[in-house]
């Protein structure tokens, strides 16, 4: 069935070095290349026309585009792909932080006597320990309750304080 140019796929078009890599022979994306420069370069180029919102950008850019145009061109670039390790890591992150309210509730049991003023480290301390106990409490809870990927999870103090959420962003 032929497309009509209203639904004709449109690439992603970014600003590549023309020169290849020496070591690897790829195409690097500019280090200036994004969304909106490439954009006023396929302006510029031709590939679109300057109607509707593309008539909004500043003349700055258009200028930026064509000085880029120089040394780069517009090229397909495929999107990056997250590796599954990463989605892995993010899905861990992401229970720990749903898991935080049944790590406190096990914590305060375990110490409400003990607890004064509320320090991270003590805290993660504890957890740390738990989970190094494969037949500690919170290994069974956390199993109970569908956090899988957190049973005898080791992690560092700095990864249980981000995700406690304990560090301002400012001293980030």
């Amino acid at each position: 069935m032929p497309q009509s140019e209203s639904t004709a796929v449109v690439k992603k078009l970014r600003l590549v070095r023309r020169k290849p890599n020496l070591t690897t022979g790829q195409r690097h994306v500019s280090s200036a290349s994004d969304g909106i420069v490439d954009v006023a370069a396929q302006v510029e180029s031709g590939l679109i026309e300057k109607l509707g919102i593309l008539e909004l950008l500043p003349p700055a850019l258009h200028e930026r585009a064509r000085g880029l145009l120089k040394n780069n061109e517009l090229g397909p670039i495929s999107a990056k792909h997250t590796p599954a390790h990463e989605l892995s890591n993010r899905r861990i992150r992401q229970q720990a932080e749903a898991a935080l309210r049944l790590i406190g509730r096990l914590y305060w049991e375990a110490n409400n006597s003990r607890i004064g003023a509320l320090s991270v480290k003590p805290v993660v301390y504890w957890l740390q320990q738990q989970l190094s106990d494969p037949a500690s409490r919170l290994n069974k809870e956390l199993a109970a309750s569908g956090y899988d990927d957190l049973v005898e999870l080791k992690r560092s103090d700095r990864w249980w304080g981000d995700v406690i959420g304990v560090r301002s962003k400012s001293a980030e």
